[in-house]
């Protein structure tokens, strides 16, 4: 069994199986090249509520969301929308992408796991076929296994 793990990335899935892996008593690190306070963007996330109960958290404080209650569908080449006005049990929460962000991160850091922001991933770094670590512009850093939840950078 890898005891020490590697997250490289701090996205939703990165923080994700970060959370999972430590809640079952691994040693897991995020390495993120964002500061904490520059996690997310400027976006508003739509996510239904019981998502937030099967990872174990909480709801957020009711000033940081608000309930979508009804939603206008427009057609490709239509300029007049559908109004459906959705159901109580269905009812889904708009919320900002950075304060979920911290929410998350808040949680997984509650679970043991730690975090390395303002950290560029260079590369994994290997030994034969095998990945052992990675290098950042901070340092190399090895572990037992790394999972890859860089994304992708087209810039």
């Amino acid at each position: 069994m890898a005891n020490k793990i590697i997250v490289a990335g701090g996205g939703h899935g990165g923080i994700a199986a970060a959370a999972l892996l430590s809640k079952k008593g691994f040693d897991v690190t995020v390495y993120e090249r964002h500061a904490k306070s520059n996690m997310g963007y400027d976006w508003t996330d739509i996510f239904a509520p019981k998502s937030l109960s099967q990872i174990g958290i909480e709801m957020p404080d009711k000033s940081l969301y608000e309930y979508k209650t009804d939603m206008t569908f427009y057609g490709p080449k239509e300029h007049i929308g559908i109004r459906q006005q959705v159901p109580a049990e269905e009812l889904e929460i708009k919320m900002e992408r950075r304060d979920i962000y911290n929410m998350l991160i808040a949680n997984v850091q509650k679970c043991g796991v730690k975090f390395c922001f303002e950290h560029n991933i260079i590369s994994p770094l290997t030994i034969g076929d095998r990945v052992v670590g990675i290098k950042t512009d901070k340092g190399d850093f090895y572990a037992d296994l790394v999972i890859d939840a860089c994304g992708v950078n087209l810039r």
